[in-house]
């Protein structure tokens, strides 16, 4: 549930994955590449301009989906 997030993505395990708010067009495409990232448990919220993540300890694994995000699930603005 988006309560302070225009986005969310929460992933709770291996094809567990929920999108939320404006990157509900982008859906299949998160998932997609979740699933090749293989994450197990992680959440990424959109919030006043900036990106949040928890559950993604690796740096290298944050900026690629950070890189994703950005450049190939542009979010309309309301």
């Amino acid at each position: 549930m988006l309560i302070f997030s225009q986005a969310k993505v929460t992933v709770r395990g291996p094809g567990e994955v929920r999108v939320e708010g404006l990157l509900e067009p982008h859906a299949i495409k998160i998932k997609h590449f979740v699933g090749e990232l293989a994450l197990e448990r992680a959440t990424i919220r959109y919030r006043w301009g900036r990106w949040l993540f928890s559950g993604v300890e690796d740096p290298g694994t944050r900026q690629r989906l950070l890189n994703f995000l950005v450049n190939e699930c542009r979010m309309k603005r309301g």
